[in-house]
């Protein structure tokens, strides 16, 4: 992949019109785009069908939880038919049988979501994915584990890969020994920019040493005065990142 191929541009936009005057703006910068819930609640499949068919790469973000079999077949079939190329789920490792199945020989990739980024270990024992004393919780002392945890089950399942962040990213690409899932990373900020309400944050340079394939990057970009300006010092980053590591001077240390 190119530098550029490894960033994907999150559309947290509310309608149509404003997502693709981001697409415009950002044309031969990025190829690959995040569709939440937010824009797939207001425009729904067209709007995917129009990155589609304007050449680019769609990450569908849903994050589908376990569900009735049938359900799940249902909406992977339909992932299937679209030709979204990432899709989300969050769930047990029935649901990832499930998509597999569903999926076949597609290009489809299934995504599990180890972790969001916006949590820290606090509010994971506050719903009890950490041991927080209740004994109605998780038997974890270490977000961690928790996601070592996750992340194994789900593979075995059928997931092709991981939506990690921060130290994670290590942990998870530390896994699995002579495979190489997909990593996904969201959260990622340039150098110098806000974390706003993520907890476990990366820059574009530690993602990619790290072990990220590729970086979701929403705001920085979306609320920049030039989102071309802050797209381009993110390519830069992924490119440094990669020149380290294939000369092998790349030392990083994720706490």
């Amino acid at each position: 992949m190119t530098p550029q191929e490894r960033i994907i541009f999150a559309l947290d936009v509310p309608e149509k019109q404003e997502a693709l005057k981001f697409v415009h703006q950002l044309e031969g910068l990025v190829t690959f785009y995040k569709v939440g819930w937010e824009l797939f609640l207001a425009e729904g499949l067209g709007l995917v069908r129009e990155l589609k068919s304007r050449g680019h790469r769609v990450f569908l973000d849903l994050k589908i939880q376990d569900d009735v079999d049938e359900t799940v077949k249902r909406y992977i079939q339909v992932a299937v038919r679209e030709q979204i190329d990432l899709v989300t789920l969050h769930g047990s490792e029935k649901l990832f049988r499930t998509a597999r199945q569903a999926k076949g020989e597609a290009p489809l990739q299934l995504l599990s979501l180890t972790l969001l980024s916006n949590m820290d270990e606090s509010a994971m024992k506050e719903i009890g994915l950490l041991d927080n004393g209740t004994g109605f919780c998780l038997p974890f002392d270490k977000a961690e584990d928790y996601v070592t945890w996750k992340a194994t089950r789900t593979f075995e399942a059928g997931a092709d890969g991981f939506i990690a962040s921060g130290r994670f990213v290590k942990i998870v690409r530390g896994l699995f020994k002579g495979r190489q899932p997909l990593i996904v990373s969201p959260g990622v900020r340039p150098s110098g920019s806000s974390h706003a309400e993520h907890k476990n944050v990366l820059t574009p340079r530690e993602a990619i040493l790290t072990g990220s394939d590729y970086l979701v990057v929403g705001r920085p970009i979306r609320d920049a005065s030039s989102p071309q300006a802050v797209t381009q010092g993110i390519v830069r980053e992924i490119e440094e990142a990669l020149a380290s590591q294939a000369s092998g001077s790349a030392k990083i240390s994720v706490d």
